[in-house]
């Protein structure tokens, strides 16, 4: 379980969206692979269950004082397989492998919800978004020449208080 939440990271590097590319399709892969082998599991214990409750049905028809029935009708037949161990161990292992198939089917939504957003910050980028900002030729040049002259007035009057 915690392998599931382990691996499965929504976090984003912008600064980094090739290698992020990379990884996408590789992780929602392992998921997606896990999530079909959990409801192959989630089947199998259902196929499972049934067996066992066919089989408590034929000890209990065949044995009814042993669980406390005068007679093995089909009422009281079900509502007596519905608390035998085997049963209940079985249904507990089904809603477990559920849980775990839930959490896997999350994983994959959250690997789409990243592929959108991987989607939408690579569109950002391609619109310069993360680009620093530059002055045009003209107006550089006149930031350039404040800075150059605000660094020499600098510099000279920190000569004329060294001397």
């Amino acid at each position: 379980m915690s392998e599931t939440i382990r691996h499965c990271r929504p976090d984003i590097d912008p600064l980094r969206l090739d290698e992020e590319w990379i990884v996408q399709p590789k992780m929602y892969h392992y998921y997606a692979t896990k999530q079909a082998d959990q409801k192959k599991l989630v089947k199998e214990l259902k196929a499972k269950l049934q067996v066992i409750k066919a089989k408590l049905s034929r000890h209990i028809r065949k044995y009814p004082n042993k669980y406390g029935l005068a007679r093995a009708t089909d009422p009281s037949v079900a509502d007596t397989i519905l608390d035998q161990p085997p049963y209940l161990a079985a249904q507990q292992s089904i809603i477990d492998a559920e849980y775990v198939a839930d959490i896997l089917t999350a994983a994959l939504d959250t690997l789409d919800q990243r592929k959108k957003a991987l989607e939408n910050l690579v569109d950002l980028h391609g619109r310069d978004y993360f680009a620093t900002p530059r002055a045009g030729t003209t107006e550089g040049r006149m930031v350039r020449r404040r800075a150059d002259a605000a660094r020499t007035k600098y510099s000279t009057e920190s000569e004329d208080t060294a001397e």
